[in-house]
């Protein structure tokens, strides 16, 4: 566990913000927030999706201006607002993101020392004293790693661990600063964690800090001096890591009300028959993941950022290949792991990225929503635009697609639109199954209630529905079940009258505990018989 922060009295903040507010139209993005980080600290930043974590770490990297009366101080100087993200760097900010920034086909020298050379005679670069100086830095946070070697040769933690380095260099060279990380381990296995959190400890014994963004609570209470917590875009505390217990703080993240919404628990009608089997489904980040869809079933997949379950939909229609497992569609085995053959097993999908992996941006409307059936409309070998305009018609009528125009380039129309044709298009094969990845992201609240309700009336049809959301209150409102995963497996099934949008927040943040617990009773105690 981290170490005591000091008081204020004792060291000036390195960084402090105060009555910092954000408003967009008549949205209160941040209310009033103030914040300070210390020299040596790492700082934790947690709160749910949509409670102003985003847009606070964009006023500080200059990106957005902050309502007028914020204040900004750099130890105990102010600065004046609003940032740039010039400024940002030269007063000691460093942002790190899940893409570290790396330029794979160059040496790790180079990425490292890139604008930050010392050169010799004539300007010549001295690259022996470069190689020296990157292996003496890399060895400082427990690297061992040749300067001369490719960075795409690298794994992925490698290279984050690398991107951290190499911001915290500059900023010691800068006097000391604040690294900003937002979700490092995202997209990181265990091992990789591990080391980076060797790195950040790092920061202890220097002049920097560092900001983490997150939502993995046991990786923030073993990391973390110090613990923000954000609500509704108000700081409601920051505590001391120490001690503090990870159900006091998703009480904090989440508020004790709960928040509980119609559901697919209460329809009525419920048919029990299996259309789809997954058993023991294994990919790159998902292990072991063992369950079932009936007809006429919405189950909902959700986790943290991360945590796996993004990759289940890939998995199951043969987009992504899967290591380990078994999927079965109505008794029938999917062996081949491609597209085409779970399409014509009976499961659709709908991507997440509906522009580059799910629509054709320079087609109409009608030929986006026919893709999949366009054999239906060839006659002797002639295509009848007539009828295929006319059935793209009515699917954008029975799906509320705005504007009702067929020839319409699909780019012309708005997100929520575009995703409303595309599910169009899903239930013109008749699907058994279903598969959805975040289908309400990004589109306006009316589209939004669209596609939920032409959701429910494809379960009410009689399609099994997977919807991998993180949006807790689309899941509430539709599930019969939601499956919580945690570190790439499913740790917890909500059921019924369990879901609410609280319960499925509460089981995403105390998974990894579950996870942890449940590994720990599987161990074979030191008094075992066996």
């Amino acid at each position: 566990m981290s170490g005591s922060t000091p008081s204020a009295s004792e060291v000036l903040p390195l960084l402090s913000i105060f009555n910092c507010a954000k408003t967009f139209g008549e949205t209160k993005a941040l209310k009033s927030v103030d914040l300070e980080i210390y020299p040596g600290e790492v700082h934790a930043l947690i709160g749910q999706n949509g409670s102003g974590k985003s847009t606070l770490i964009k006023i500080l990297a200059g990106y957005h201006e902050p309502d007028p009366g914020a204040t900004l101080k750099a130890r105990g100087e102010i600065l004046p607002l609003p940032l740039t993200p010039a400024r940002a760097t030269r007063l000691g900010l460093a942002f790190l993101h899940q893409d570290v920034g790396m330029a794979p086909s160059l040496s790790i020298v180079e990425n490292l020392l890139v604008n930050r050379y010392h050169t010799g005679r004539f300007g010549r670069l001295r690259w022996k004293y470069e190689r020296a100086r990157v292996r003496d830095l890399l060895a400082q946070f427990g690297l061992h790693l040749d300067p001369e070697l490719p960075v795409r040769l690298l794994t992925r933690g490698e290279q984050a661990l690398l991107g951290i380095i190499r911001a915290w260099s500059i900023l010691e060279e800068r006097g000391g600063g604040v690294m900003v990380l937002d979700e490092p381990t995202a997209s990181l296995p265990e091992a990789d964690v591990d080391r980076l959190f060797e790195v950040l400890r790092g920061v202890r014994h220097r002049r920097s800090s560092a900001l983490i963004v997150s939502h993995r609570l046991d990786e923030v209470t073993a990391i973390a001096d110090r613990i923000s917590i954000l609500r509704d875009g108000k700081l409601v505390a920051s505590v001391a890591t120490e001690g503090a217990e990870h159900q006091s703080l998703v009480d904090l993240m989440l508020g004790r009300e709960a928040l509980i919404r119609y559901h697919g628990g209460n329809r009525t009608r419920r048919i029990e028959e299996t259309v789809l089997t997954v058993d023991m489904l294994s990919g790159r980040l998902l292990k072991g993941a063992t369950f079932s869809v009936r007809k006429g079933e919405i189950l909902g997949v959700t986790g943290l950022t991360g945590m796996g379950q993004d990759e289940l939909p890939y998995l199951l229609c043969g987009a992504n290949r899967r290591t380990t497992g078994e999927i079965q569609i109505s008794g029938v085995r999917l062996d081949d792991q491609k597209p085409a053959e779970a399409f014509h097993a009976g499961l659709a999908t709908l991507p997440q990225d509906r522009q580059r992996q799910g629509g054709f941006l320079t087609a109409t409307a009608a030929e986006n929503i026919t893709a999949s059936t366009i054999s239906k409309y060839f006659h002797h070998g002639w295509m009848d635009r007539r009828r295929e305009e006319s059935a793209a018609m009515q699917s954008m009528e029975h799906y509320r697609v705005v504007p009702e125009q067929p020839k319409r380039r699909f780019q012309a129309f708005s997100g929520g639109n575009q995703q409303k044709a595309l599910l169009a298009r899903l239930m013109q094969t008749q699907p058994k199954v279903i598969v959805l990845h975040e289908p309400t992201q990004g589109v306006d609240i009316a589209s939004r209630q669209h596609i939920l309700a032409a959701i429910a009336r494809s379960a009410e049809e009689g399609t099994g529905v997977i919807l991998v959301s993180i949006e807790h209150n689309d899941l509430a409102q539709l599930c019969d079940r939601v499956l919580i995963v945690s570190r790439g497996r499913i740790v917890a099934e909500l059921a019924g009258d369990e879901i609410s949008e609280l319960a499925i927040a509460r089981s995403c943040h105390l998974g990894s505990d579950a996870q942890t617990r449940d590994h720990a009773a599987s161990e074979p105690q030191e008094d075992s018989l066996i």
